[in-house]
């Protein structure tokens, strides 16, 4: 069976022309706060600030090591950073 092999890089450009980074990381902010749930607003402005300044965040959006949009990703309280060697949120 032959895989279709799609660069991921390329796949989430296109995605970018139907919502900005912009536009992910205001939905990410709008979830309600959620006590042990969701991080607070100065959490998620840090580790965000430190997805931003990552070499492995691709256009402003997507973590290289996980997949995930950054936004969601650090607005969920229990996830971390996957960056190899250590988080850069700490």
């Amino acid at each position: 069976m032959e895989l279709n092999k799609i660069c991921p890089q390329c796949e989430i450009k296109a995605s970018l022309s139907e919502i900005s980074p912009e536009q992910i990381i205001q939905n990410a902010k709008n979830l309600p706060f959620k006590d042990g749930i969701t991080s607070s607003d100065e959490l998620f402005k840090r580790r965000m600030n430190a997805c931003l300044n990552c070499p492995a965040c691709i256009s402003q959006t997507t973590c290289l090591h996980s997949g995930a949009w950054c936004a969601f990703r650090a607005r969920i309280l229990q996830n971390t950073c996957p960056f190899p060697g250590g988080s850069r949120w700490n």
